[in-house]
């Protein structure tokens, strides 16, 4: 019977420790992955000059940055827990840290994703494209160098209208808003095209 009780134990360890590396490694890959997406969108506000025929951002990027160190902590207290019963008071201060850092996350929205953004973008030349955005909650905003980019008809097609526009880039071409309303169109056109025949 003790021996069965050993072999229990040692399996909730070895599931527990499981369990504990592999919200580590989610939660670590989650942090790299906020830092690698901030880098890129704050290398795409500095190199706005550019003028890119679009930019892809976020209201909610760069406030992310404050959530960081929430989730970091995270993973030392589990790998804490793990080696040791972790106390109280470490128990109630991850969740100080974490409700902090919340609060800086939501202040820094307010004045990034609420003023910032959208007066530097306009400043540069660029506007909203409601259009190209996606519906969710979390998707990047789309803003365009010309209005002329922005139609209706790329609802339906919004990343294919982005892979144009990107192959245009790549081109070293800058099409007219003539030439942009004109392929949106094909686009839509071939994207109802393949709808009807369902």
């Amino acid at each position: 019977m003790a021996a069965s009780n050993t072999n229990l134990s040692t399996h909730e360890e070895k599931n527990g420790w499981f369990s504990a590396i592999f919200s580590v490694l989610i939660l670590v890959a989650v942090s790299i992955y906020l830092l690698v997406e901030i880098a890129l969108s704050v290398n795409q506000l500095i190199n706005i000059s550019e003028r890119p025929l679009y930019l892809v951002g976020s209201h909610n990027l760069l406030p992310l940055f404050f959530l960081i160190p929430g989730v970091l902590y995270m993973t030392v207290v589990i790998i804490y827990k793990r080696l040791s019963n972790m106390n109280t008071k470490m128990d109630k201060s991850m969740y100080q840290f974490l409700f902090y850092s919340f609060i800086l996350f939501v202040v820094s929205r307010i004045f990034y994703g609420g003023f910032f953004i959208n007066d530097y973008m306009a400043s540069h030349g660029y506007s909203y494209c409601n259009p190209l955005t996606s519906v969710s909650a979390f998707s990047p905003q789309i803003w365009v160098s010309d209005p002329g980019y922005c139609l209706e008809a790329s609802r339906n097609v919004s990343s294919e209208v982005q892979d144009w526009l990107d192959a245009q880039m790549t081109a070293g071409v800058r099409p007219t808003p003539e030439e942009a309303e004109q392929k949106i169109k094909q686009l839509a056109q071939a994207y109802q095209a393949r709808f009807n025949r369902f």
